[in-house]
């Protein structure tokens, strides 16, 4: 995951293709971050009867080829992450091809609604904990609360609002991934992506890293 998310910015500063692939990962999807972060067997083990358990029956590339397919699991937001990077070496593919005046944008397009897809699944996600009071025990946003668990106290105000800032930091990130991916496909780039993104303050790079 963290590779595959390294990989894709890289492949956006330095205007190269990407190295890794989403069609590479044949493992289920993960864990969610509140497994990975038990703390002590007892830990685990009550985390264990929270976790969702059709995430093992699918891989990344079955939700990211088709989120909308019906049977689908819950979309945490690391796997919305992961599915714009799977986006990345297209949109890197688009930026390079020669243009051709009067030709259709049918992969600008197709591209867009992609993004629309995953955006849409981020707001979902952020109108969870967007709430004047919080309310974890709410059904839609208890499966999302249990999901991101730390070593804070979950009961405790202080340690719910911590659960949803961990949230909310994540979201904040892939909605901003997917701004960049975005202003890669508003006009197609003739010197690569780094040049189109720094023209636009998305990034402050030196022109000599996109000659190397």
């Amino acid at each position: 995951m963290y590779l595959m998310k390294i990989d894709s910015n890289m492949s956006l500063l330095n205007d190269r293709p990407t190295e890794l692939h989403v069609q590479e990962l044949r493992l289920p999807l993960p864990v969610t971050f509140a497994q990975w972060n038990s703390y002590g067997l007892c830990i685990w083990m009550q985390r264990a009867q929270d976790e969702p358990a059709d995430r093992e029956l699918y891989r990344p590339l079955d939700v990211a080829q088709n989120p909308l397919a019906p049977g689908v699991p819950t979309l945490l937001v690391e796997d919305i992450r992961l599915s714009l990077c799977r986006l990345v070496p297209k949109i890197w593919e688009y930026c390079h091809e020669p243009q051709v005046p009067g030709s259709p944008h049918n992969d600008r397009c197709r591209l867009l609604s992609e993004l629309d897809i995953w955006t849409a699944h981020l707001v979902q996600i952020s109108q969870l904990y967007q709430v004047p009071h919080l309310q974890v025990d709410r059904p839609q946003f208890r499966l999302l609360f249990k999901s991101y668990l730390g070593e804070e106290d979950e009961r405790t105000e202080s340690g719910q609002r911590a659960i949803v800032a961990r949230i909310k930091e994540l979201v904040d990130d892939a909605m901003s991934f997917q701004c960049v991916l975005r202003s890669c496909l508003e006009v197609r780039p003739g010197g690569g992506v780094p040049k189109l993104l720094c023209s636009r303050g998305i990034l402050s790079l030196d022109p000599s890293m996109a000659e190397q």
